[in-house]
């Protein structure tokens, strides 16, 4: 296959290129298409999301399934035919680097053609397949809410039609990122699958196209970030954690209704509730993130432990009570002592408990009904003054109405 490359100093190639490239020309095909007066070349984007799944909460971890399609014009591509599968084997081609993907990551080309042959529009795409790091802010828990990011990031990344060459750019830059900016060319974020992620409800998308200072050694980095916001659906934690935590709370209650005077039968009860207690915990445990601070469900298993420690101990000062001053001043105090510690255990339930739970409800209120200014393709007008919670500034949120 030849090309004729008529005029090459209008189509951004050097005023001493040879007339004619057949594809086999590894040179001329190998660097990247200039813009005008020696500018970097716009690549516009876009995504199609296929999948996000498995949030990992102990691990930190979430598997996602997305496709990144990149749209540029490569003057020495025109007149190629559209349907010509055969391209030349070192045509350059840009690409982006998944920054938090784990080991198993599997990124397969999907397009690398020519769409539009009287521009030498081109047109490539990658499937990203996998599992990427999730920290997640865990202190709410498991009334939180997250933002399952996947982090892009290129150099001016590249590589060839064939694959077997490419890498990034020492200084400067040759091309820049953008939205897309035509409607041909397809949707900006394209919502493929329905959106159901587990223990997680979906609420929005927000993405962010960042060009980095220029480093100490001269690379400019552009920065894409794509965010899934989500709330966690706390329902099963209530079933699976709590609600055994309360029923062993409400069973323990019973120590007090035994003569405060039967310490044996006491401190035989309190002790079987500690240990259904200790071994409850263990089932759960692998449900439960494992983090260096206290989540709202860690508060409430201490306070459970501890509660059971006091009735244990109560048990002790009551018979010393009964013992020296008689059985109804001991009988005054054990009612006391249980209602104390209900009052206690319920309000500080209340205390843990409601606030983020107020607070996540606020949240999927504020992702939900966030108002853009406008949706179209290539806009950039959107209101940051009040973007929802998890959303960075400088980011364009999309809720699932809007995809």
């Amino acid at each position: 296959m030849r090309l004729s490359a008529e005029a090459p100093s209008e189509l951004g190639q050097p005023e001493d290129a040879p007339a004619v490239h057949d594809a086999g020309d590894d040179a001329y095909w190998i660097s990247a298409p200039k813009g005008e007066n020696g500018e970097p070349i716009w690549i516009d984007f876009r995504f199609n999301l296929n999948k996000a799944s498995d949030v990992d909460t102990v691990a930190g971890t979430a598997f996602i399934k997305l496709d990144v399609v990149l749209y540029w014009t490569d003057p020495r591509m025109i007149g190629w035919p559209e349907d010509h599968a055969d391209l030349p084997p070192k045509l350059w081609g840009p690409t982006m680097e998944l920054v938090n993907a784990l080991g198993d990551m599997q990124n397969e080309s999907l397009v690398f053609s020519v769409v539009d042959a009287k521009t030498g529009r081109m047109k490539r795409a990658f499937g990203f397949t996998g599992v990427i790091e999730n920290p997640m802010n865990l202190r709410d828990f498991p009334f939180d809410m997250d933002d399952i990011t996947i982090m892009f990031a290129t150099r001016s990344h590249w590589s060839t039609f064939d694959g077997e060459t490419g890498g990034d750019v020492a200084k400067g830059m040759t091309y820049r990122l953008r939205q897309i900016r035509e409607e041909v060319e397809g949707k900006w974020l394209d919502l493929s699958w329905s959106g159901r992620i587990g223990e997680c409800e979906l609420h929005g998308v927000s993405t962010r196209v960042d060009e980095l200072s220029t480093s100490a050694q001269g690379q400019d980095q552009t920065d894409v970030v794509l965010s899934f916001h989500v709330t966690r659906k706390s329902a099963f934690y209530f079933w699976k954690c709590l609600l055994p935590l309360y029923l062993l709370f409400t069973l323990s209650l019973s120590t007090f209704h035994l003569e405060t005077d039967n310490l044996e039968a006491r401190v035989s009860t309190v002790s079987t509730y500690c240990l259904a207690a200790f071994a409850t915990l263990y089932v759960v445990g692998e449900a439960l993130p494992k983090t260096d601070l206290l989540t709202k469900i860690d508060t409430v298993i201490v306070m459970t432990t501890v509660s059971l420690t006091f009735t244990g101990i109560a048990s002790l000062v009551l018979k010393k009570v009964h013992t020296d001053s008689g059985a109804d001043v001991a009988a005054w105090w054990n009612m006391v002592l249980e209602i104390a510690l209900i009052t206690i255990y319920v309000l500080a339930n209340f205390w843990i408990f409601v606030p983020p739970c107020l607070k996540q409800l606020k949240s999927v209120s504020s992702l939900t009904g966030y108002q853009r200014v406008s949706t179209s393709v290539g806009a950039s007008d959107t209101d940051e003054s009040d973007l929802p919670p998890t959303v960075v500034k400088g980011s364009k949120y999309f809720t699932l109405d809007d995809l």
